[in-house]
């Protein structure tokens, strides 16, 4: 539930970027940095499975903001999850 409500909040903030913002670098990079940040949101969300292993959504997240940002989106969503 919570995972859901982060998705929808990035999908609302991705409309309004698109909206407000033309097309370039600096686009691409405020939706990688979004993306990003909902990806280290994401982490915190993660399920702990029986046996040690650690279910979470960040890898799919920071493949979007690669898919929508371009290289320069994905070189924004980098650093956040991992840091």
């Amino acid at each position: 539930l919570y995972l859901t409500g982060l998705l929808f909040v990035a999908s609302t903030f991705t409309g309004v970027v698109f909206d407000r913002m033309a097309p370039g670098r600096p686009r691409d990079a405020v939706l990688g940095t979004l993306f990003g940040a909902t990806a280290g949101a994401a982490i915190l969300a993660s399920m702990a499975l029986p046996g040690g292993v650690v279910v979470d959504a960040r890898m799919p997240l920071q493949v979007i903001a690669g898919l929508i940002g371009g290289p320069i989106g994905a070189l924004a969503a980098l650093p956040i999850p991992i840091g």
